[in-house]
């Protein structure tokens, strides 16, 4: 059986379950046994024959954009995945952030991994750095 994971909005049509799983041969399959195990979720992904606008299929780490017909593997992981909205030239378009605390991420930079005789970031040896024992 195919593991399909959930969107957040969506999970309500599954008493909150995150991840199901759902056997079918292509991604429509699985859409259709989700529907008839969780009446309302299938209208939620699908519209007019294919998946709504907005929303995107992965299967096993691969984009499947919307195509329906995609083939699935017995213990294949299939993920709805919801469009990020954006593209305006301007916050001002968009008004203020709805949450105070919502600002830019900020990622801090990776340490870089030294080996035993590597020097230190100073070009000091690692056994001359303060407070180090060996």
């Amino acid at each position: 059986m195919a593991t399909v994971h959930i969107p957040t909005p969506m999970r309500e049509a599954t008493d909150g379950a995150a991840r199901v799983e759902i056997e079918g041969a292509t991604v429509r399959e699985v859409v259709e046994r989700l529907e008839a195990s969780y009446p309302g979720l299938g209208g939620r992904l699908v519209e007019d024959g294919q998946l709504r606008p907005g929303l995107s299929a992965f299967v096993d780490g691969a984009n499947v954009g919307r195509r329906l017909r995609t083939r699935l593997q017995p213990d294949s992981e299939l993920f709805f995945v919801e469009a990020l909205g954006g593209g305006t030239s301007s916050h001002r378009e968009l008004g203020p952030l709805p949450n105070p605390r919502c600002r830019p991420l900020q990622v801090a930079p990776r340490p870089q991994l030294r080996g035993a005789s590597s020097p230190s970031p100073r070009g000091e040896a690692d056994s001359a750095v303060p407070g180090r024992n060996r």
